[in-house]
């Protein structure tokens, strides 16, 4: 998983790597919010998702309301079904890589549980503060204008 999350980071020249799990009672919005930001800038940088493990799975420590009722993921095969919601909700708009059972992706990264990076040429340029509650998209998007000056 490492050497994925390394090619990955040089598949791009710039990319927003959106770390993220389904259930949280702010998911919609930040979702939509990234999409936005995307939209608006897609002709200078690429946009991913990295669906990590589940914060709140039904099993598990869980908030109501969820907008998705998933289980803690026993399998990769399961892991995948779950990221299958958050394709049905961003219609292909944005990629989205799903992290392994180790939860490699999710500790390499600190998404515990959601994190926004910035990666450019292989090398990290903007690390968000842990979420929920430090991930901002706003300081992101702040971050990315600045760096797509440079």
């Amino acid at each position: 998983m490492k050497f994925l999350i390394v090619l990955l980071t040089f598949l791009f020249n710039l990319a927003i790597l959106n770390q993220l799990s389904l259930i949280n009672f702010t998911y919609a919005e930040k979702v939509k919010n990234f999409l936005k930001i995307a939209s608006s800038y897609k002709e200078g940088a690429d946009f991913i998702f990295i669906y990590v493990r589940e914060a709140h799975p039904v099993d598990g420590w869980y908030i109501e309301p969820a907008p998705f009722s998933i289980s803690n993921h026993q399998s990769l095969k399961e892991r995948f079904e779950a990221a299958e919601l958050l394709k049905g909700v961003i219609e292909d708009t944005v990629p989205i890589f799903v992290d392994n059972m180790k939860d490699e992706a999710a500790l390499a990264y600190g998404a515990v549980p959601e994190r926004l990076y910035i990666v450019r040429n292989g090398v990290v340029v903007y690390e968000g503060d842990e979420g929920p509650f430090g991930y901002s998209l706003a300081k992101m998007e702040r971050s990315l204008i600045e760096i797509m000056k440079s």
